[in-house]
């Protein structure tokens, strides 16, 4: 499987399917790059059982959303790994998805997320899955992240590196 990054960004991110490693590819020598504000997956549909209706269970998708998540935040630095090192975790507070088109066995899919709004104790990331061969978009989503105390699970206001690498992204 493989992720790119959107309008014509100077950085292209290869990632290995259910895997977490991944490499980086023409990076400019002696030049900062900033971050893509987009990130897309892209990925095969391999359901199985399907549901009874012959489509991919609607659990997937926010599985789908999640996944991609964590694997945008992984490239930005800020994945499951780093924040354990600081004793923070990402939870999500609330996810609203839009089914708009069933997707099937098989589908290539293309799911696209980025960073909406930040404030101080949360960020809203939003998603677009759509089929690849006939571009209909499949679903749209958005999930509020908060960062919480990893010992104690209480909620925490966002690092101010962190902070202002999402404000950096988002359309806020």
């Amino acid at each position: 499987m493989r992720a790119q990054v959107i309008k014509g960004m100077p950085l292209l991110f290869v990632l290995l399917f259910k895997r977490t490693k991944y490499c980086v590819v023409n990076k400019p020598k002696n030049q900062s790059v900033k971050a893509p504000t987009h990130f897309e997956y892209r990925f095969r549909v391999n359901e199985k059982p399907e549901n009874y209706i012959r489509h991919v269970n609607n659990l997937r998708y926010l599985e789908w959303f999640v996944d991609v998540a964590i694997k945008h935040a992984d490239i930005l630095g800020w994945g499951i790994p780093e924040c354990k090192k600081m004793n923070l975790a990402w939870v999500a507070k609330s996810h609203t998805i839009e089914y708009i088109s069933p997707a099937y066995q098989n589908d290539e899919l293309l799911i696209r997320t980025w960073i909406e709004k930040v404030n101080a104790t949360r960020i809203t990331r939003c998603y677009e899955c759509k089929r690849t061969t006939d571009e209909k978009i499949i679903a749209k989503a958005s999930t509020v992240w908060v960062i919480v105390d990893y010992g104690s699970g209480k909620p925490k206001t966002f690092p101010k590196e962190l902070k202002t690498k999402f404000e950096e992204l988002s359309n806020s």
